[in-house]
Parts: C-alpha cells; structure tokens; sequence
C-alpha cells in the first residue's frame, strides 16, 4: 500500500514538470529545447527524491544536487553549442547561461533559438532547480499540496517571455490545473503524509479500496473540468479591451540586409 501510493505521487509529480515544462515551448524555435529542459526538471526530480531516500544529511544533498546540475547544464546546454577558449571562457560561458541568462532571454527575438546556449541554459538551470525542490517536497513534506507549488511557479516564469495564446493554450494551462490537483488527491491518501516514525506505530488504516474508491471518483472530474475550462473561455465573449500580453513590450530586433 505504501509503495502503491509513493509510486503514485511519482508519476502524479513526473507528469505535473513535465506539463509545467511544455510552457516554453512557446519560447524556443524548433523541438530541441525539449531535451535539456524536460530531461532537467525530471532527472532532478528523481536524484533528489533518491537522494532523499537515503541517510545523506540535507547539505550535501543539496550540495550534489547543486554540483550535478550545474554538470547538466554544461554537457547538456553549454558544450554543444560554444567553443572554449580556455577555462576563462568555460566560466563566462556558465555565468552567462545561468547568472545572465534571464535578461539574454528578454533580450532575444521570439522564438529564441535553442542553439543559443544562453537563454536555453538558464530555462534548463529553472528547470533543474524546479525539480530538485519538488523531489525534496515529496520526500520530506507533509504538507498536501507544496510539492505543486514549483511546478506551477516554473510554468509561470515562462509568462515574461511569451504569454500563451489561442485555445491550445487554454487546454495546455487546463492540463497543468489537472495535473497539479490530480498530485494533491494522491497526496491526500492519510498514510500517504504519515512521517517514517509515524508508519512503524500505524497500522494499515487506509485500505486499496479507499484509494481506489478515491481516484476512480476523482480523476474523472478533474478530467470534466480540465475540458470544461477551455471551452467555456473559448465560447465567453471577450472584453473590448485585448488582454494584457507581456511580448508587446519587447522590442524586436531590426536587421538590415
């Protein structure tokens, strides 16, 4: 039972980064950002869940967490796509790519192409950080909806860089709704928030059934409302006013040929 419901918070989480991921496909040119991104933010998911599993002392958890993602983001984003000129520039590479990439990434042309290490680098550095933090939150958490909060936070941050649009936006944004609720109705099984001392003085108190009764009657309803969301803003008639789009306020490059 308990390894049903761990199991079950996984792949609830796994599926929740991986929709929050799916938000800056708006941003990059082309489906080669979907590597280092989604690799990223599922990869750390699972070291860090491994690594919480185990007797490791939180500081160097996070410190290897720290170390392998900046290694990611390296052979990943930053060594394919730069030439080196010594370690000075293995240096100014990562700095940009991580510590400057937010302003480069405002600085770009929509779409931004992937084959710039330095926008790509730093959506992968969120990437990593979004799901370091919500392996850690799965682990170490009773709390039944944190772990949702990176995710959603990490789909958020791509709003500065290109808002959604259009009725696949609605459905994307619906998917990310569905999938946050669907990891709290998990979560909220009680033995699924019991502490380790906690389970060695519990019995089974929550049967298959329970679980079963819970997720047979709710994943249908998050899967009606999912589609109902979309469709009702589709067909609501709109205000006079356009709706605020952050990409009006970049300023677009002008090349002359």
């Amino acid at each position: 039972m308990r390894q049903q419901v761990f199991l079950g918070q996984l792949s609830a989480g796994g599926l929740l980064l991986t929709v929050a991921s799916l938000f800056y496909g708006r941003v990059f040119d082309g489906p080669t950002w979907i590597g280092p991104v989604v690799g990223a933010v599922l990869l750390a998911g699972a070291l860090s869940v491994g690594l919480g599993r185990t007797s490791m002392i939180a500081p160097l958890r996070a410190l290897a967490l720290g170390l392998t993602g900046v290694l990611f983001v390296m052979l990943a984003v930053i060594m394919p796509s730069t030439d080196f000129a010594g370690f000075d520039g293995i240096g100014d590479a990562l700095y940009g790519a991580t510590i400057d990439g937010w302003r480069n990434a405002l600085d770009s042309t929509l779409p931004i192409d992937p084959g710039l290490a330095e926008p790509l680098g730093f959506v992968t550095a969120l990437a990593w950080i979004a799901g370091s933090v919500t392996g850690s939150l799965l682990n170490r958490s009773d709390g039944t909806a944190l772990p949702i909060v990176p995710g959603v936070v990490f789909a958020a941050l791509s709003l500065p860089l290109a808002a959604p649009s259009g009725i696949a936006s609605y459905f994307l944004i619906a998917t990310l709704v569905g999938s946050a609720l669907l990891l709290s109705l998990v979560r909220a099984v009680p033995e699924a928030r019991l502490s380790g001392d906690t389970r060695s003085r519990v019995t089974e108190f929550v049967g298959e059934r329970m679980l079963t009764e819970r997720l047979i009657s709710g994943v249908p309803i998050l899967v009606v409302l999912g589609l109902l969301a979309p469709l009702a803003a589709e067909f609501i008639p709109a205000g006079r006013d356009d709706p605020f789009d952050p990409r009006t306020l970049r300023v677009e490059e002008i090349r002359s040929t």
